[in-house]
């Protein structure tokens, strides 16, 4: 069995990976990312259904004692659907 003895430079030699020797040699770059610009436009005017649950969340928070959110969004959407299924008076 041979003993080999390295000092750090000879060890570092070995283990790095070497650099390219010519500097002609260009990585290959990524290609670039099209930016998206967002237009400026007007917001919608609000739905019939935004008007309704406006209007029926706040009249339901007077006249109910519920106070969790969710189910005075789920009686106002019940109570929505229930007015576009009765037959209109006019």
């Amino acid at each position: 069995m041979v003993k080999v003895t390295l000092d750090c430079d000879d060890f570092l030699a070995l283990v790095r990976p070497k650099e390219p020797e010519s500097p002609a040699v260009v990585p290959p770059m990524e290609p670039v990312k099209s930016v998206k610009v967002k237009k400026e436009r007007a917001p919608r005017p609000p739905s019939e259904y935004n008007i309704f649950m406006k209007s029926e969340i706040k009249r339901l928070k007077e006249t109910t004692s519920e106070k969790d959110n969710k189910k005075l969004f789920a009686m106002a959407a019940s109570n929505y659907t229930a007015k576009k299924k009765a037959p209109s008076a006019e």
